[in-house]
């Protein structure tokens, strides 16, 4: 007897298998169009719509190779010989930087805030009136859910690329020589590649908008879809950069920088 068919699970496959980080994805034994219920024509509709963009997604095999190549530039970030040599370089490069040093330590405190509003991984994320008033009129507590933790990694995206810009960086880049800062100048790139580029134009013009696989982000006459596991990486490693810059600070004045629990 033949397996039943998916053509859900097999695009979602597909689409993850390009633009997804590691072990994302609906795994090969889960058939997922048996597992998707509809609660209205609009459930219909929309998953349609997504299904037609992610059919666009897997055959634009350009904008796949592009986002493959932030993922590589993350993926070199992430696999740097722990933080001392960021920390180092940043010490040396600070006084070219013109840090807001107010505006760094209100971003590290608001991106906690975000972290901590993700219901996800046993966080106790308090539960929002609107979504919670939803519910108890008959909408779906799995898309309520869905709401909350796409709502989460929109405010850490916002407050990691558009609130902290990453301008200082750019400043310490165009002073130092090109060998000295490997650490800065990786994340120079990242903060200028295509995709962060893109990415961050579409947060502060409100060009974005959920979807089954992702974050469909537009910026003109630009699209992607962005996994959650990519947009996470994306947002953390930022964070952390910052993060770092106010250690550096916090360093040179004698104080202590603010502890965050629970990760990014």
């Amino acid at each position: 007897m033949a397996a039943p068919r998916d053509p859900l699970g097999d695009l979602l496959r597909d689409f993850y298998a390009m633009y997804g980080v590691a072990d994302e994805g609906p795994p090969p034994h889960v058939n997922v169009s048996a597992l998707v219920a509809f609660h209205s024509d609009g459930d219909v509709t929309s998953l349609e719509a997504d299904r037609d963009l992610l059919s666009r997604m897997v055959a634009d095999k350009n904008l796949a190779t592009l986002v493959r190549a932030c993922d590589t530039l993350l993926e070199e970030i992430a696999n740097e010989a722990g933080q001392t040599l960021l920390l180092e370089e940043i010490d040396r490069h600070y006084d070219d930087m013109s840090v807001d040093p107010d505006a760094v330590f209100h971003g590290i405190l608001w991106y906690a805030q975000a972290c901590d509003a993700d219901p996800r991984d046993g966080r106790q994320a308090r539960h929002f009136s609107p979504l919670k008033s939803a519910v108890g009129a008959g909408a779906s507590p799995l898309w309520a859910l869905g709401e909350q933790v796409t709502g989460a990694a929109i405010l850490r995206l916002y407050i990691a690329l558009v609130y902290l810009r990453g301008d200082w960086v750019r400043q310490a880049i165009g002073r130092a020589q090109l060998d000295a800062a490997p650490s800065l100048l990786r994340y120079a790139r990242l903060l200028a590649h295509e995709v962060v580029r893109h990415l961050r134009n579409a947060l502060s013009h409100g060009h974005f908008g959920p979807t089954c696989a992702g974050l469909h982000v537009r910026d003109r006459d630009f699209e992607v879809v962005l996994t959650p596991g990519m947009l996470d990486k994306i947002c953390t490693w930022i964070f952390i950069l910052h993060y770092s810059i106010f250690m550096v600070y916090a360093r040179r004045e004698g104080i202590s920088p603010p502890r965050i629990d629970g990760g990014q």
